[in-house]
């Protein structure tokens, strides 16, 4: 049988713990300044209140880190949800004449499967834990896996593909782009792993970037997937025929709408990242790779033109292998 409780703080969805920073209020460290959290980010949003509820237990000394004390059961976050919907204003989801805007603090008396003595006793367990963020490091190695895969190595396979057919000896760009997307494919399904064992954007009600962020996700490594495997069954060019005409058209044209929906979904993840320092690092880094990117195509570009007659000619293009 638990122990009963007796306990009052600040409610906080385990989202936005575990984001490190609210997402109301992205600048600001979740566990460090809970008063801040808005009653329509805890209430109105589905991925926070779905994602369930935490008290908080107060610092020892203003100014210091919240720590974690209880985490709420299915019936304790339905009656937050009613308390914060009842208690709050401008919240869209709000029912009656309260006036919170930020900060739910909350009396909570229930049991506990430990912690606690009685009323007389402890009511809060020792060794809590006083850290958010715990997602950060997974962010940080699936964003960045992902920028190396989806973001510089594919679409430099792709390019080295298309201008560098010029390059001797024979076959030199075929051998090049495998070695380049076969690297490129197992970064990205490393980040991808850590994608869906380490987030979940699925379960949240409604649509929202997150959740759009995760579906872009999910297409484009099934494209990524399927695309060694068309490879591995293409018809040999040599007799030129419709099926090999057909396959070219497939592979080059589903690895164009690959690394196009990979960009979106780059684009999309670096705006969802928790911590503002990491957004703006991520953004800069990608910005640089696609400039290294648009320089290392115009210079392979440039490498496939020859002079003939004073004229100018294109040899960059042609089949893939």
């Amino acid at each position: 049988m638990g122990n009963s409780i007796c306990f009052q703080g600040y409610v906080m969805d385990k989202y936005c713990i575990d984001r490190g920073t609210m997402l109301d209020n992205p600048s600001k460290e979740t566990l460090v300044y809970p008063e801040l959290h808005s009653v329509h980010c805890l209430v109105d949003v589905p991925v926070c209140y779905s994602s369930g509820f935490e008290m908080l237990k107060d610092p020892e000394e203003s100014g210091g880190v919240y720590c974690r004390a209880y985490e709420l059961d299915a019936g304790g976050n339905d009656l937050t949800l009613q308390l914060g919907r009842s208690e709050g204003t401008s919240c869209s989801t709000c029912e009656g004449d309260g006036s919170i805007v930020n900060g739910l603090r909350v009396r909570v008396v229930g049991t506990s499967e430990g912690g606690c003595d009685g009323y007389g006793g402890e009511t809060v367990p020792s060794n809590l834990l006083c850290e958010g963020g715990g997602q950060r490091g997974f962010v940080v190695a699936h964003g960045t896996l992902m920028m190396l895969s989806w973001g510089f190595l594919l679409p430099l396979g792709v390019i080295s593909a298309r201008f560098l057919k010029h390059r001797q000896p024979k076959g030199y760009w075929f051998k090049l782009h495998k070695a380049i997307q076969c690297t490129g494919l197992l970064l990205a399904v490393a980040e991808f792993l850590i994608a869906i064992t380490q987030f979940d954007v699925f379960t949240a009600e409604g649509v929202n970037i997150s959740k759009i962020h995760g579906t872009c996700g999910v297409i484009t490594m099934a494209l990524g997937i399927l695309q060694p495997i068309n490879a591995y069954f293409r018809p040999h060019p040599e007799p030129a025929s419709e099926k090999r005409v057909l396959w070219e058209k497939l592979h080059k044209n589903s690895g164009r709408f690959a690394l196009g929906l990979a960009f979106l979904t780059i684009l999309l993840g670096t705006a969802r990242v928790a911590f503002p320092s990491d957004k703006i690092v991520f953004q800069i880094f990608y910005v640089a790779v696609l400039i290294l990117l648009g320089g290392i195509a115009r210079k392979y570009q440039l490498e496939g033109k020859v002079g003939e007659g004073g004229k100018v000619v294109e040899i960059g293009g042609g089949d893939v292998a």
